[in-house]
């Protein structure tokens, strides 16, 4: 609700032609000192809730972490204060406007609640069919994505120096950083797709399921 109210409000406002970004709108909500340390709670909570309920789908109860991982990586996004809005006023790694990750931690707790749990003797990952694995490989590609932009920006502080001077022997460097910008770009469209699998995998199981009975 904390979220969910001003975006709401900031998305009918923009139909109204009002140029607010999301990240201000959140930011009315997430400029109190507090706000940071509400939020970490609430990441912590979902560790055990998200645990438990993949255990009770008969996946590896540490899958659930991908949860409070996804809402973790849009801190800079959801708790920002406007004023720095034009650093940090984006999902951490990905070119967008909006919160990725949250929108991807929000699609899994969709699908979470509404998978229905596994019946005797069925498997249990094999029941979402070819929508479940493309689930897995979009939202690991979202992580590499992460990861390489992560390990990017780290280089260009390391690598300060010899890329202001010119030095030749980080040129192998320079190009990857050159090239990265796919990293960005596919990063968002990944989530989006892991999204609409992931609505895919809850149709096929619930189908499945009323077969199965």
């Amino acid at each position: 609700m904390t979220f969910g109210i001003p975006l709401g409000a900031n998305f009918l406002d923009r139909l109204d032609g009002s140029r607010m970004t999301y990240a201000e709108a959140i930011g009315v909500v997430t400029r109190t000192g507090a706000a940071g340390v509400l939020y970490f709670l609430l990441i912590l909570t979902m560790i055990r809730l998200c645990w438990r309920r993949m255990h009770a789908l008969g996946l590896p109860g540490w899958s659930g972490l991908a949860v409070p991982l996804l809402f973790f990586l849009d801190l800079p996004f959801l708790l920002v204060p406007v004023k720095n809005l034009a650093v940090f006023g984006k999902s951490l790694g990905a070119d967008a406007t909006f919160p990725v990750y949250a929108l991807m931690a929000g699609g899994l707790i969709t699908a979470m609640t509404f998978v229905p749990e596994r019946h005797d003797g069925e498997n249990a990952f094999g029941r979402f069919g070819l929508a479940g694995v493309g689930a897995v490989l979009a939202i690991g590609f979202v992580l590499f994505c992460l990861i390489y932009s992560f390990l990017m920006a780290k280089g260009m502080d390391f690598f300060r120096r010899q890329l202001e001077s010119g030095d030749q022997s980080v040129a192998w460097f320079l190009f990857l950083l050159k090239n990265s910008s796919w990293a960005l770009t596919f990063n968002v469209y990944a989530a989006v797709a892991f999204v609409a699998l992931l609505a895919c995998c809850v149709v096929i199981s619930r189908r499945n399921s009323s077969n199965y009975r």
